[in-house]
């Protein structure tokens, strides 16, 4: 295709129909996902005993009915009295109905009903009527709850709907006992209390969040059972028990703690049946006990997808007297059919959104004529909601002749259609008002009773299908149109670079620049980071990170190419290029200060924004500092802009003036405004601040507006005057085409000024107060940034600055205090000068303030179009204007729009794929719902419609499946795809350097995508690394034996006998009596207690190389006894007293026991595995490692537990009772045992060898065998326990297949590769060693974060690094020794950064916030005493 080929115009009308179709296929996708129901305004009343369009309803006047009397109508109304006088509602939360019921005909486990003797002796006698109350997904609380009081099936935007309140709305079975005078008391899940505010008459909630809880949640409730079963002052007691969930989310279904706490909730139902019993007796009224759960739970004990597991829910009634109809085999309905049973079985009107029908089986008592009365009223409230949502529809149109078979039977096969559902509704009603007219008839009655039954299962069916089916036309449609125009877009990205801006620039394809891989490394990061809930809740730190990250590269660039003058020139002759380049310097620089400032102005986030932030401290100094802050940024603001704008004058063109002086009519009208109507926290809603925003809108409307209309016609092109084009020839510059041009580039100039003057004004209106410093900071950032590319590095791309410009939009959104969770939208500021309410221009004003920071980059692609300066040669004058158009537009446009396609699709795919995920609702679901809007916003400011991402919803419709397919095995399909396209990216899209052969990139792409799969897990760590050895065998990358060489490694072996060491010191008990004995000896304060347990693993640490094993098996055990008989509870405040410091300390001070010597933990052994293959060896390694750490290790160790002492102390200070616990504990524990002996024993010949084999002529793996085998002969330990130790047979598999892959990645060259283009690149910034080696290592050591696995982050990059820092000149033992030491510290970091660290913040003693804040601080401490002790020491012992 030529240049010609594609003429702008062309390139216009594709790129509009490719928004276009994107906008289609989002809207398809939208609906498809996110269908919307129809309902009922309003609350149920007493038209509800009227058929459908009944008149007679007007007669009844209820208004002034006082509860009581309202009861007695709708008693009066209905014709069946109430079956029972009290309800308790007992939800069992988790609980799966096959646990109670059985399953498939089949009766329950044999332990689940050993576990629940009185409730199976209920449904034996017939007491109890069992329901398997199947549940719609999503299969969490809210929801579900919201389904069994209401009945409805939300809709999945309801979220969206009713972001500013968690209150259900809906009609609703609590609103109407309510109604009727009843008191309700709730105990439980605080759910309830944010569902239903003040509708209790008493209450005490529990937070459902801490799972790990599975004794005190339960307890909080029954605590106070039996004084609430006493009281007769309620109506409704609700008990929500959370500790079985909780259970679940634990063990899984086979928990051993399962049985204990179903054999809990029987006791209390057990517990509440007597008395109901006792109350029958005494003839106190009926009461009815209901037993429900919310959902059901996997294997695995999660829940929130649609999988049978999660949707078998509960519903148990339990009545005073024993019904001889109770059904022989329990009953499927659905959760939703709960709320008309018991609206009917209490006689309140059916709330108006059910879409259940009543469970016949708990009415059996009832008379026939009542029982069908029931199912009228049924019939009734389910037809009034099919003519909601088919407004003009007539049943009596369609012809029910042939509606029953010849033998008079019903069609139970047939699809429930319209003319079915309506059939069956009027036959229903025919042969009932015949019953009532003539009496009871056996014939008729059962005729009636099977039509309004066959009525209410057919509506019921086709209204929950309403609320969730998803049309999977609309899905793949809109899915399709999305990957279409995402594939125009980048066709015409790639046009543009290879047939016109690569040609027309005369620039010759090159390798790869650290810049532009860095811009497509965001891609790829931010599309990772979309399947994580936590990724997407704490998206601005990914922003941040990255678009400072990309400015710190630009200012390499910058500095690296900077000039030098020579001596033999004229300082006069380079002061102009001087000048430049450092103030280009200095550019980046202000851009990255201004995006530190946002990045701190909010803490920002769902989980954090509870942590001190600049905001705060502002909020916290008062109002006074707020106003001058807001002031005095919109001064600098108008400042800035005014000068922008008149800068053209000096240029000598003066159509810029009037623009700039009209612009500070409304700039003082909103300086004007804040004075007068701001109070520095908030913005007044008077009348006066009214009608000032409306007189601020119009005049910014009319400016806006005249200035895009009124410029082009004033822009004069003068012959002599040229701003932009220093470098053009003049022949080609006075052409006619450069006229056009350059008054083009003039127009886009003011125009761009102009709507960035409105956009600060704006923002200064509506934004908070608070936000007006970083309003401003988001200007200096722009202006600045669009300052460095104006005349930037000429091989820095086109296509790479606005992105760039596009990053720091999406950082900016995020430093306002936008988040993806609908809470931090601004709903006050939407309402700034509008009157009275109006959807539009709320959603317009509301629209500007959200999307703030990616609007005003937007319009900065104008003023980025009008001052960049596209250098052009004579050989290309035959080009028109439209092709000069293209060139200069193009990727401004086009770049965005290809971006935000991508991100699209790739959250689109992430949702679909994530639609039963448990935070779907919560995490997903709000962030999809930004990125329809942000779509909209980018096609109205580039004409170019670019959508983000998309978010949620679930999935399944209602019927349930009587052979439900087995739950999905296999790679996690996600994880899967992100991990094999890496490999796929590496191999076909980027190109191969030419240093190196096919073979090494080609294992380069097969490794990193084994270093993928080992982070995001599609498979278990050791089937993944089996897969990647796999791969690299079948593509001939390495032939068999090369592959499986590393099996033989001895390192490899000594980290698996390892294993079965700390096996031997668990199994013997001697760990824990070592441990012991130091309490015993050290324990008498809480400071030498801690001191006590710190020494004790640092003796145990050599011989026991798991820090986990360590930490699981022997120290949180005597940890929690120790505080448990402080009174220091887990999950509790008095967890301060003594349980928390010590877990901190024992947490902070593990990393250190286990760098102190190299046997303490596995990935020590494999640090130094990997140094070998890159040639540093450590002679002597265990003796060297340890005197190399053992003085920063032993300082360490001693300042730690004193450290925290003081950062986090304990509130009990004196330990008497450790001492004498101890003492009797080891009395228990008797003398040391043969096993412990023998254990003892080998373990001292084990060290001794490691020390000193080299004398010997033993390696360290010999002696590890023979210590094993000891343990073996002597039975201390069997062979079952080293089969049994299946972490010890992972970790050989995949430890081998990562350093077999190292070892030939090392042996193609590609290790080598990297150095020397580190090395050139350090060369470049002129880093000595000492800067890169402190460089390097902080970076290895805080990047941790992003791990959950030390040696999955060593595995990743320890080689990398190690050879970074090669390259950079630092001495190789040093290097080597620092990175493993740092591999061992950073595993403290978070409670997810080792396996240690699960196991203690699991114990409940520390709370989140607490663990982060203090493993931070001790990062920078234990940093600081290595770093300073270690570079003292390790100069002495000449490592450098």
């Amino acid at each position: 295709m030529s240049s010609s080929s594609l003429s702008c115009t062309k390139l216009t009308i594709i790129t509009i129909s490719a928004v276009i179709i994107q906008l289609i296929g989002l809207i398809l996708f939208v609906f498809g996902f996110f269908p919307v129901k129809p309902t009922l305004s309003g609350i149920s009343g007493v038209e509800s005993y009227f058929p459908p369009g009944n008149d007679s309803v007007r007669d009844h006047n209820v208004s002034n009915l006082s509860p009581h009397q309202l009861k007695s109508l709708y008693q009066k109304l209905s014709g069946v009295p109430p079956l029972y006088d009290r309800l308790i509602l007992m939800v069992i939360d988790g609980l799966p109905a096959e646990f109670v019921l059985g399953r498939d005909g089949q009766p329950p486990s044999k332990v689940f009903k050993e576990a629940m003797p009185y409730t199976q002796s209920l449904l034996a006698n017939k007491r109890a009527i069992g329901y398997h109350a199947k549940a719609a997904p999503p299969t969490v609380t809210m929801p579900r709850l919201k389904a069994m009081v209401s009945g409805a099936i939300g809709g999945f935007l309801d979220l969206a709907f009713n972001f500013n309140t968690q209150a259900l709305l809906d009609d609703n079975l609590i609103e109407q006992f309510i109604r009727i005078g009843w008191k309700i008391v709730m105990l439980g899940d605080e759910t309830w209390l944010k569902l239903f505010p003040r509708m209790f008459t008493r209450h005490d909630g529990v937070s459902s969040f801490f799972v790990k809880d599975t004794v005190q949640v339960d307890h909080n409730v029954s605590r106070h059972l039996a004084d609430e079963l006493s009281k007769t002052d309620w109506d409704l007691l609700i008990l929500h028990y959370l500790g079985l969930d909780h259970v679940g989310h634990i063990g899984g279904r086979k928990s051993v703690l399962m049985a204990p706490k179903l054999k809990e909730m029987d006791e209390v139902i057990q517990m509440i049946d007597h008395l109901a019993v006792q109350i029958q007796e005494q003839d106190q009224g009926r009461t009815l006990l209901l037993v429900v759960s919310d959902h059901g739970m996997t294997e695995s004990g999660n829940h929130g997808g649609s999988s049978y597991e999660e949707v078998d829910s509960l519903a148990l009634f339990i009545s005073p007297e024993k019904s001889s109809d109770a059904p022989a085999s329990h009953m499927t309905a659905n959760q939703v059919d709960i709320a008309p049973t018991l609206a009917l079985l209490f006689g309140v009107p059916i709330p108006k959104n059910s879409v259940g029908f009543l469970m016949a089986e708990a009415f059996k008592s009832l008379r026939v004529d009542r029982f069908l009365r029931l199912l009228e009223l049924n019939s009734w409230q389910l037809m009034r909601l099919i003519q909601a949502q088919r407004p003009h529809l007539e049943c009596g149109t369609f012809s029910c002749d042939v509606f029953q078979d010849s033998d008079g039977s019903l069609y139970g096969e047939r699809d429930h259609n319209m003319e079915d559902i309506c059939c069956s509704y009027i036959k229903a009603d025919e042969f009932h008002k015949s019953l009532k007219s003539k009496g009871v008839s056996s014939n008729e009655d059962d005729y009636s009773s099977r039509y309004f039954q066959c009525f209410l299962k057919s509506a019921s069916e086709w209204l929950s299908h309403r609320a969730t089916d998803k049309p999977v036309g609309f899905l793949t449609s809109g899915l399709g149109a999305m990957l279409l125009s995402c594939l125009v877009f980048m066709g015409l990205l790639s046009y543009l670079v290879h047939k016109v801006y690569m040609k027309t620039n005369n620039l010759r394809m090159r390798g790869w620049q650290l810049d532009e891989i860095f811009t497509l490394t965001i891609v790829f990061v931010v599309i990772l980071s979309m399947g994580s809930s936590s990724m997407v809740e704490e998206e601005q730190y990914i922003w941040h990170f990255l678009s400072s990250s990309l400015f710190l590269i630009l200012l390499r660039k910058t500095i690296q190419v900077l000039p030098y003058r020579k001596s033999d020139v004229p300082l006069h002759a380079t002061r102009g290029i001087f000048g430049l380049h450092y103030i280009q310097t200095v550019s980046i620089i202000v851009v990255l200060i201004s995006g530190r400032f946002l990045r701190g102005w909010h803490q920002g986030g769902i989980n954090w924004v509870h942590l001190p932030d600049i905001s705060k401290w502002l909020e916290q100094a008062g109002s006074d500092w707020i106003m001058f802050l807001q002031l005095l940024s919109g001064v600098l603001m108008i400042i800035v802009c005014f000068v922008s704008l008149m800068w053209p004058l000096m240029l000598k063109k003066k159509f810029f003036m009037p623009i700039a002086l009209v612009f500070l009519v409304p700039g003082l009208m909103v300086l004007q405004h804040i004075l007068e109507h701001n109070d520095g926290i908030t913005a007044t809603s008077s009348l006066a601040a009214t009608i000032s925003a409306q007189k601020i809108y119009s005049v910014l409307a009319i400016c806006g507006l005249g200035t895009l209309l009124a410029v082009p016609w004033f822009v004069t092109f003068q012959n002599d005057e040229c701003a932009y084009n220093n470098g053009h020839t003049s022949d080609i510059f006075y052409t006619q085409k450069w006229h056009f041009y350059l008054e083009f580039k003039d127009c886009a100039y003011a125009i761009g000024w102009a709507y960035i003057f409105c956009w600060c004004l704006l923002q200064l209106l509506l934004q908070q107060p608070v936000n007006s410093v970083p309003i401003l900071f988001l200007l200096i950032q722009n202006i600045c940034s669009i300052f460095f590319f104006r005349c930037g590095d000429p091989l820095l791309k086109q296509w790479v600055e606005v992105a760039a410009l596009y990053y720091l939009g999406l950082a900016g959104h995020f430093g306002l205090g936008n988040t993806n969770s609908l809470a931090t939208i601004d709903v006050a500021g939407a309402f700034i000068g509008v009157s009275s309410y109006s959807t539009f221009l709320s959603g317009i004003l509301m629209f500007i303030i959200t999307y703030g920071s990616p609007l005003l980059a937007f319009i900065s692609m104008l003023m980025y179009i009008s001052v960049k300066e596209i250098n052009m040669e004579k050989s290309e004058a035959h080009m028109n204007f439209g092709q000069l158009l293209m060139l200069t537009t193009g990727f401004p446009f086009l770049v965005p729009l290809a971006l935000n396609s991508i991100f699209l699709i790739a959250y689109t795919i992430v949702l679909l794929l994530m639609r039963n995920h448990l935070f779907i609702w919560s995490v997903f679901s709000p962030k999809f719902l930004f990125n329809p809007t942000n779509s909209t916003r980018n096609g109205y400011n580039t004409k170019l419609c670019v959508p983000l991402r998309a978010s949620n919803s679930t999935s399944s419709p209602t019927e349930s499946n009587p052979n439900p397919p087995p739950p999905p095995q296999g790679a996690k399909p996600v994880p899967l795809i992100i991990s094999v396209a890496i490999g796929i990216a590496v191999v076909f899209f980027i190109p191969k350097p030419e240093e190196l052969s096919s073979q090494a990139w080609q294992l380069l792409a097969i490794f990193l995508s084994t270093i993928a799969g080992l982070v995001l897990a599609p498979l278990p760590i050791g089937a993944w690394a089996f897969l990647g050895l796999t791969t690299s065998v079948v593509t001939k990358t390495l032939s068999f034996s090369t592959a499986f060489s590393a099996f033989s490694n001895e390192v490899i072996w000594l980290i698996v006998i390892s294993f079965f060491f700390a096996r031997g010191f668990v199994k013997t008990g001697l760990g824990d009596r070592i441990a012991t004995y130091f309490v015993k000896w050290l324990g008498s304060s809480t400071l030498g207690l801690s001191y006590g347990l710190t020494l004790s693993e640092a003796l145990i640490a050599p011989a026991m190389p798991s820090t986990t094993a360590r930490a699981g098996g022997i120290f949180l055990p005597i940890i929690k006894s120790l505080s448990l008989s402080a009174g220091s509870m887990p999950n509790d405040p008095s967890s301060k007293k003594l349980g928390s410091y010590l877990v901190q300390s024992q947490f902070q001070c593990s990393g250190n026991s286990s760098g102190l010597f190299l046997t303490a933990a596995a990935q020590n052994l494999l640090c130094l595995k990997f140094a070998e293959e890159l040639g540093v060896v450590v002679e002597n390694p265990w003796v060297s490692w340890f005197i190399s750490a053992s003085l920063p290790a032993f300082v360490s160790l001693l300042a730690t537990p004193l450290i925290l002492y003081n950062l986090y102390p304990p509130e009990t200070k004196d330990t008497p009772d450790a001492p004498a616990m101890a003492a009797i504990k080891l009395d228990l524990m008797g003398p040391v045992t043969r096993n412990e002996w023998i254990m003892i024993a080998t373990m001292f010949v084990a060290v001794f060898l490691w020390v000193c084999g080299d004398a010997f002529g033993i390696p360290s793996v010999i002696a590890a065998m023979l210590g094993l085998s000891i343990l073996l002969l002597l039975g201390v330990l069997d062979w079952d326990d080293c089969l049994s130790e299946q972490s010890a047979w992972d970790t050989l598999v995949w430890f081998a297949v990562l350093v077999g892959m190292a070892g030939q990645l090392t042996d193609l060259g590609i290790i080598s590769w990297m150095s020397n283009y580190v090395a050139e690149l350090l060369q470049s910034l002129s880093l000595s060693w000492p800067a890169a080696f402190v460089f390097l290592q902080a970076a290895y050591f805080f990047i941790h974060y992003l791990f959950a696995s030390q040696t999955g982050h060593v595995g990743a990059l320890y080689s990398a690094f190690l050879a970074m820092h090669l390259a950079s000149g630092a001495p190789g033992v040093l290097s080597a020794l620092a990175l493993a030491y740092n591999t061992n510290l950073f595993g403290s970091l978070t409670h997810y950064s080792s396996g240690q660290a699960a196991v203690y913040f699991g114990a409940g003693y520390v709370d989140l916030h607490e663990l982060l804040k203090v493993g931070f601080i001790m990062a920078l401490v234990n940093i600081s005493i290595w770093g300073v002790v270690g570079t003292f020491w390790w100069k002495f012992l000449g490592l450098y």
